[in-house]
């Protein structure tokens, strides 16, 4: 293992290429001031610039939003549509006017927003990170917060958006939300409906926002059509390919990435998340990260799965429109269906009928991708969240005595139980061909497979990487 990780490295760091609008930056260059056209200055990373169609040439591209969306690559659109829409001439004068206060997020740590899910079963074991660090919302008369903060002419890059001063403060909300101070508010954004691809996980939000404040990086399961009105906007965004090091899907920060993309010293990313240089790389667009930078009149098509950083670069208002991808109408079915355990069984039994049935999942749902899909969910999701001290040392070490205690005690399945156990995964195999990505459906098997572990677990789910830990150690 030693001798494999001293080659990548070598290989790693000596390379530097440059293929078509590709650039890779292979040395920190941090410090230095940012020259020429080149997007991805300074980005320890391999990245390239977004495919781009403008309106006035592609009008029958465009005007197909599900074959443009099923093209499954981000996508901007120049000139689109919303130029032609009430809200396209919107100021921050106008939002003034319509809403006189605005309940904001707010941090003063930080310019980059994580979101913190509520109810996630990790989060009384965290060691520090707490529900209110993330969502706090102040009103803020609108007016004064626009001539104290807003209307900056200054453009901010990756690189520098740390030079903003607090307090950072963003505001979003759903459009329905928003009828009672605005009724026909739908109506300023013209035809946006064609951009709903499926009838459920509807969600439009307006977004506003000053310049430096960024939304950290993260995946959704849905369409994303995302239109700027006012100011700029930078997107960088990962194909799903790339190993990211996603945070648990128990974990409040689910769907977000633990690495620090924007460190700029290739060195320190190399140490801490090998596997996700390792998976950036020059030589396939399927591999490449993508910058993409939209301005008013612009609209971006971010994909289902394509994970994405947003900065923005100018004093902005935006809007999107989510839908549900075929795959996220897919996992919710696999979420209803029964998992043949009994309710009078133990923790030991219950430990037996989890343990294989995740054997079984993975054999059958993924194939011989499946053999390394428990080592890689302990190793890219748990260790670094254990390392860097997510959680309470105290109720780590006792859940590690109790698992070691239940493991030596499980029971061995029968005959008719092991039947059962094939035939319900035979049931979801049917679900997960519905999800025809193979990246996608690892990760949504990871998912998964935390979901049925923590409820064997409950309530002590920090017994769940120590699962996953003894499996991966019985399988060396």
């Amino acid at each position: 293992k030693n001798h494999i990780m001293l080659a990548t490295s070598i290989a790693v760091l000596v390379i530097a290429i440059i293929i078509g609008s590709c650039t890779y930056l292979g040395v920190d260059r941090s410090k230095e001031a940012t020259t020429g056209n080149d997007p991805c200055f300074g980005l320890a990373f391999p990245c390239r610039s977004a495919e781009e169609l403008s309106l006035a040439s592609t009008d029958g591209v465009v005007a197909n939003v599900t074959r443009l969306a099923h093209r499954r690559s981000p996508i901007v659109l120049r000139h689109s549509e919303s130029k032609s829409w009430p809200a396209f001439n919107w100021t921050f004068e106008t939002l003034a006017k319509r809403f006189p206060v605005l309940p904001m997020y707010e941090q003063q740590s930080s310019s980059v927003f994580t979101t913190f899910h509520d109810g996630k079963p990790l989060e009384p074991f965290l060691a520090t990170k707490q529900w209110a660090a993330f969502n706090k919302k102040v009103n803020v008369t609108t007016a004064t917060w626009l001539h104290k903060e807003m209307n900056a002419t200054e453009q901010v890059t990756h690189l520098n958006f740390t030079r903003i001063q607090p307090p950072y403060r963003y505001f979003s909300a759903d459009i329905r939300l928003l009828r009672e101070f605005w009724p026909d508010i739908e109506r300023e954004f013209g035809s946006h409906h064609k951009f709903v691809l499926a009838d459920s996980g509807v969600q439009r939000n307006v977004w506003v926002g000053k310049r430096g404040t960024t939304t950290a990086l993260h995946y959704d399961a849905t369409w994303n059509f995302f239109f700027q009105l006012k100011g700029a906007k930078e997107f960088l965004l990962f194909p799903p390919t790339t190993q990211l090091y996603y945070y648990s899907a128990l974990h409040p920060h689910q769907a977000h990435s633990q690495v620090p993309i924007l460190e700029s010293n290739r060195t320190a990313l190399l140490s801490a998340y090998p596997a996700f240089l390792q998976s950036t790389t020059c030589t396939s667009t399927s591999t490449t990260p993508i910058l993409a930078v939209v301005y008013p009149g612009d609209a971006l098509v971010v994909p289902p799965f394509w994970a994405h950083q947003v900065l923005t670069k100018q004093d902005s208002i935006s809007f999107n429109v989510w839908s549900d991808s075929p795959e996220y109408e897919a996992i919710n079915r696999v979420y209803e269906q029964p998992i043949p355990f009994e309710s009078s069984w133990g923790h030991a039994k219950l430990w037996s009928a989890a343990l294989m049935f995740v054997e079984e999942l993975c054999a059958q749902v993924l194939g011989e991708l499946g053999k390394d899909v428990i080592q890689h969910l302990f190793q890219y999701r748990w260790q670094p969240m254990i390392d860097a001290g997510e959680f309470d040392h105290q109720q780590l070490d006792d859940a590690r005595h109790s698992t070691l205690r239940k493991l030596e005690q499980r029971p061995v399945l029968t005959a008719l139980e092991r039947s059962r156990t094939k035939a319900a995964v035979g049931n979801l195999k049917q679900l997960y061909q519905h999800v025809p990505s193979r990246s996608i459906r690892r990760t949504l098997v990871q998912n998964y497979i935390e979901y049925v572990l923590a409820l064997v677990t409950s309530p002590n789910v920090l017994q769940v990487p120590l699962l996953l830990e003894h499996w991966v150690s019985q399988e060396q």
